[in-house]
């Protein structure tokens, strides 16, 4: 598992209470996450995932099947 500060550019609301996350990590280049519950969990989220926002996450990336 990694960490970093990313900017958040944008979030897209994806089924009943999910968002995918577009972040800009100040390390590595643009990717995208998607937020599980984000929308239903205020005690782990509450409001933390607004654009133009800088956050410390953490990500796990999935291997590549090339």
């Amino acid at each position: 598992m990694e960490s970093t500060r990313a900017f958040i550019l944008k979030r897209v609301e994806y089924r009943d209470r999910d968002l995918i996350v577009t972040f800009l990590p100040e390390d590595t280049g643009l990717f995208g996450a998607i937020a599980r519950n984000a929308k239903g969990s205020r005690k782990r989220f509450g409001g933390g995932l607004q654009p133009v926002r800088c956050l410390k996450i953490s990500y796990k990336t999935k291997p590549n099947r090339d």
